[in-house]
């Protein structure tokens, strides 16, 4: 492809990143790439599809195959919610989940 290619380096957590991919997103990016990454969740959650080359949360909603680069998938939106619902659910323990933490927190 002969479109521009934005490398963004992923800092330590505690460092601040002044790009983060949500300014990339906000910036009308085409699509992400990257190698197993949430950002490949974010962005597709965003409404812009990702290219994965490895298992990873977003590896249901994201292309593998970048010789289809400009013709990516794009998942429904129902897809999308179910996916991040469900990783969502998992992410909880049993105590969270009894004493309504879970609900509160999904219902906010």
């Amino acid at each position: 492809t002969d479109m521009p290619i934005v490398i963004r380096e992923k800092g330590s957590r505690g460092e601040s990143n002044t790009h983060s991919i949500y300014d990339a997103l906000d910036n009308g990016i085409f699509c992400t790439v990257t190698l197993a990454s949430i950002a490949a969740l974010e962005s597709v959650a965003y409404g812009v599809p990702a290219f994965v080359s490895a298992p990873c949360a977003a590896h249901p909603l994201a292309s593998t195959d970048l010789t289809k680069i400009l013709t990516p998938y794009y998942p429904d939106e129902k897809l999308v919610r179910k996916h991040c619902c469900s990783l969502a659910y998992g992410q909880f323990t049993y105590t969270e989940m009894l004493n309504g933490t879970a609900w509160k927190l999904l219902n906010r």
